[in-house]
């Protein structure tokens, strides 16, 4: 049962990490130091057999961004969670330090609960498609399993007076923004960004306590990884991306334009029954409408009051989703927005508004100028 996975989750790791050295996985071990580089970061954009987390930057100089990035949001969207090991220094703000974590959590009372720290150093193992990652002195860290099925977010930092665990089950395969997850594959979603999305779906159960309160919910669970030589934001006028649950259906997509406005780059996934019905890098386009819908957004625009996705899948069948925000969980005026919200569409003109459990997340940003 869903509720017992994180016990079950760490005994399974336990196992595989004591069985390591007789695996025929490929396994990475990547040590990170916690000090800005003065070396050039070499960035990798074309994918390898270590899998969707790998780190995709070494070393880390001081314009390098990357992250690994988890949410959960709850069955009655009352609640939600995101998690960010990161690797970036403008993050750490400091100057010296190229690591930290944060955590924003959000209690069904409409409480927000935000935390931070630096990291004295991280190390990153990848085992087959899995990975774990520790970020020393801060009490975050991530496992898995080598076939991505199951991730367990564990913190223990009681200087961020946080205790609990995340747990999420797979319920769609991982993918790149034009492919399955495999070796050769392009992994830039947009000139210069790179993201592998190992987890685009999952049941999700999360487990805390946050300065003495308990966070206790189930929902849907996502997992990725995003870098870039430079903090991507300078490089896009604005993009939406967005990942939610529709009937049987897991999808996610992106849709950026470049700062000029005259390129635009998509991605697009869908999947049911646990099997990748679309991993493209066309076929897919994203839309605000209702209020502030105007397109390509300007300065002054103001967040939109819902998104329209279009998805072409196999076989020619459209998928056509409405993406209508219900909570603002993060907002940098109107610069940049996260929401959670309701999906509902159809596909091939059948309704599928009856699912229950309609849970999204789903971000836009424009005119970083």
């Amino acid at each position: 049962m869903l509720y017992k996975l994180p016990t079950l989750l760490y005994s399974l790791l336990v196992g595989y990490s004591f069985c390591n050295v007789l695996s025929s996985n490929p396994h990475s071990v990547s040590i990170i130091p916690s000090a800005i580089s003065n070396d050039t970061s070499i960035v990798q954009y074309v994918s390898d057999i270590y899998g969707p987390d790998a780190p995709k930057v070494k070393p880390i100089d001081e314009p390098a961004f990357s992250w690994w990035y988890f949410d959960v949001v709850s069955d009655n969207l009352e609640s939600s969670i995101d998690v960010f090991f990161y690797t970036t220094p403008a993050v750490a703000g400091d100057g010296v330090h190229a690591l930290s974590v944060s955590l924003s959590a959000h209690f069904a009372n409409g409480t927000a609960f935000n935390v931070e720290a630096l990291a004295d150093g991280a190390t990153v193992v990848t085992d087959g498609g899995g990975s774990s990652g520790h970020f020393d002195g801060t009490g975050f860290r991530w496992t898995s399993t080598p076939d991505m099925s199951l991730y367990l977010v564990e913190i223990d930092s009681p200087a961020l007076g946080v205790n609990g665990t995340i747990s999420l089950e797979s319920v769609a395969p991982g993918h790149y923004p034009c492919g399955p997850i495999s070796p050769g594959q392009d992994m830039q979603v947009g000139p210069g960004l790179g993201w592998s999305n190992a987890l685009p779906d999952s049941k999700a159960q999360v487990d805390l306590t946050l300065n003495g309160t308990a966070l206790s919910f189930a929902g849907v669970g996502y997992h990725d990884q995003r870098w870039a030589a430079e903090n991507y934001a300078l490089n896009f006028g604005s993009w939406y991306w967005g990942h939610g649950h529709l009937g049987p259906y897991s999808i996610v997509w992106y849709d950026l334009l470049s700062l000029n406005n005259n390129l635009e780059s998509v991605s697009g996934y869908a999947a049911r029954d646990n099997q990748i019905i679309t991993a493209t890098c066309n076929g897919i386009k994203v839309r605000p409408i209702g209020e502030n819908s105007t397109y390509p957004p300007g300065k002054g625009t103001g967040r939109p009051g819902a998104f329209h996705i279009t998805l072409d899948l196999a076989g020619g069948e459209i998928l056509e989703v409405d993406a209508t925000p219900e909570r603002v969980i993060f907002a940098n005026s109107d610069l940049y927005t996260r929401w959670i919200g309701r999906l509902n569409g159809t596909l091939a003109g059948i309704d599928l508004h009856y699912a229950s459990n309609i849970k999204h997340k789903f971000s836009n940003i424009k005119c970083k100028f």
